[in-house]
């Protein structure tokens, strides 16, 4: 397989705002192809059938997509929360989680203003921290002060591997890149109740276990931030680019703001803000035309 896959997003509502799964092939939850061969596919079926012609021979299992990206707008905050990581699932169960986030925006003056927690993140431990402590900060309503928290920008970029305790504050939207696994392990949500009058649930024992208490990531970058799972880069383009592949892995583009065309395997699809293309593995080379600020991603 060779030709572009244009995506049109999963979107689900949750309490504290709304998620856009832009890149997704989890069955059930998957993107869809919009245009081309397999127009109207989800990408859950595009990947099972492809295989490793889509994927690249670093994916785990050819038949499935690694990765899950996707645009979180926080209009509340979420919850102080770990997942994770591939240790501590082993030992919990569920899925390791590691993830990266760009800030598209954070909005300090809108409505989301009125919220204590509004346009920052939260991202790892204090100095000092310990379990007891964090579990009486639990307890009294307090453990939003245990975390660190980070005043954030449009373009900031944020690794946060699996073990780190984090929440995303209101009023901000990111970007993000992470491994398929949801697994999530909530410490406290702020005291909230949802539309039915319920309070979600804490899963206050297994988060303590899940926490990576020697080290706690979070730490800022810019532009580009590599891990052992996937490379995320900011790309500004004004013009033409062309870049070959080499089957080892797909790469995703993500349009942060501006139009961007992406031909390759004689097919061209055009991406605006928000959406989201994969180029498969097995394409010899891609062409990027267009003025757009884009995210590219492979493993």
């Amino acid at each position: 397989m060779t030709t572009p896959l244009l995506l049109a997003p999963y979107t689900r509502k949750l309490v504290w705002g709304e998620e856009r799964w832009v890149v997704s092939a989890r069955p059930g939850a998957s993107s869809v192809v919009v245009g081309g061969e397999y127009a109207g596919w989800t990408l859950d079926r595009v990947v099972e059938k492809e295989g490793v012609s889509l994927t690249g021979v670093r994916s785990p299992n050819p038949h499935e997509l690694p990765l899950l990206m996707k645009i979180i707008d926080a209009r509340r905050p979420l919850s102080l929360q770990v997942h994770p990581d591939s240790a501590s699932a082993n030992t919990l169960g569920g899925d390791a989680k590691n993830e990266a986030w760009y800030v598209l925006s954070a909005d300090s003056n809108g409505s989301a203003a009125k919220e204590e927690l509004s346009a920052c993140i939260l991202a790892g431990l204090k100095d000092g921290v310990t379990e007891d402590s964090l579990r009486s900060a639990i307890a009294d309503g307090t453990a939003g002060d245990a975390a660190v928290r980070r005043p954030v920008k449009p373009g900031d970029i944020y690794y946060i591997p699996g073990g780190t305790v984090h929440a995303i504050g209101g009023g901000t939207r990111i970007f993000e890149v992470q491994q398929t696994g949801e697994t999530t392990y909530r410490l406290f949500d702020w005291n909230r109740k949802d539309a039915n009058g319920e309070m979600r649930p804490l899963h206050v024992e297994k988060a303590l276990k899940a926490i990576n208490w020697n080290e706690q990531g979070g730490k800022l970058f810019r532009k580009r931030v590599g891990t052992p799972f996937f490379t995320m880069y900011e790309q500004e383009l004004d013009g033409k680019f062309t870049r070959t592949m080499d089957g080892v892995s797909f790469r995703t583009l993500f349009v942060v703001d501006g139009v961007l065309e992406v031909t390759s395997g004689g097919e061209t699809v055009a991406a605006t803000s928000g959406v989201g293309v994969v180029v498969p593995a097995d394409t010899d080379e891609f062409t990027l035309k267009g003025r757009a600020k884009i995210i590219s991603v492979t493993l």
